[in-house]
């Protein structure tokens, strides 16, 4: 999802209560290329972020995913978007190294927290595929549920099993959802 849905929020809030619970290293990785949230919320700014690891043409392994993510605070560390990187140039991912990137976070952290609003179904699938679970956040709005209720049928219908995919209603307006979670 994306667009002020609240996703960012949730990543960040669900890494760090992660970190909290096991005392162990959490990763956050910021993949929105529009506006790079992560770092703004948490007011880093860094030289090297999710951009320049997705770019490596060599060996994609922890060590290179521990030396390029930005330590925030003990045991939460953040790869940033390109669009949190002052003087960056570039603000496009390429996806190609994504499932070799995911594959050695999990070998250097306990847990990795991916925030992915507005990326294409290919890439949501393949991040739901090599995933514990996906939280397919969205406000309960008409455009919202619809976009929501498709990406759902989508990423079952490329074998994610439903079981593993969590839609998550957020941000209600003070003045009640304009539609009912019924």
């Amino acid at each position: 999802a994306g667009g002020g849905c609240g996703a960012t929020t949730i990543t960040l809030n669900l890494a760090n209560e992660l970190r909290l619970m096991s005392s162990e290293p959490v990763l956050t990785i910021d993949l929105d290329t529009c506006y790079g949230t992560v770092s703004n919320y948490l007011g880093i700014t860094g030289k090297y972020g999710i951009a320049d690891v997705l770019e490596r043409k060599g060996l994609i392994d922890k060590h290179l995913i521990e030396s390029s993510a930005y330590n925030y605070e003990e045991n939460f560390y953040v790869l940033i978007s390109p669009a949190g990187i002052k003087d960056s140039n570039s603000r496009l991912l390429r996806y190609e190294n994504l499932t070799k990137v995911v594959e050695a976070c999990k070998k250097a952290f306990r847990y990795t927290v991916i925030d992915a609003p507005r990326v294409a179904q290919s890439v949501a699938t393949d991040l739901a595929a090599v995933s514990k679970f996906t939280l397919i956040v969205f406000q309960l709005t008409v455009k919202d549920v619809k976009c929501a209720r498709s990406l759902i049928s989508f990423l079952c219908e490329r074998g994610i099993p439903p079981g593993r995919i969590i839609p998550l209603a957020n941000r209600v307006k003070r003045q009640g959802p304009q539609i009912r979670l019924e």
